[in-house]
């Protein structure tokens, strides 16, 4: 007996609803979520990085990160084209093709 997947379960469950580019959306910023450690091991110091970056939205391949200073803007811009290769390898496809930034406020 082969179990499928859980998540092909709530892709197809989303996809009844009609929210599946929602649940799509959200499971990327979950993604730049689970790789910002990664992204800015040279700043293994913070204790939260959810406090300065977090993913505010994605749509059409736009990834919107809301940053809490001009700094963590150029930081992120700085590394956009390692977080869209890592995203883009957790999710097998090419889904992010453009980061920008927006101040927290």
């Amino acid at each position: 007996m082969t179990f499928d997947p859980f998540q092909k379960f709530l892709r197809e469950a989303a996809a009844r609803k009609g929210i599946a580019r929602e649940f799509f959306a959200a499971g990327v910023c979950s993604d730049f979520r689970k790789i910002l450690p990664e992204i800015f091991e040279d700043k293994t110091n913070i204790e939260s990085f959810e406090e300065y970056v977090r993913p505010a939205s994605y749509k059409n391949g736009e990834l919107v990160i809301e940053i809490a200073s001009a700094g963590w803007a150029q930081e992120i811009m700085m590394r956009k084209h390692r977080i869209i290769e890592k995203i883009n390898q957790k999710e097998g496809q090419e889904v992010v093709k453009k980061i920008r930034t927006k101040l927290k406020q």
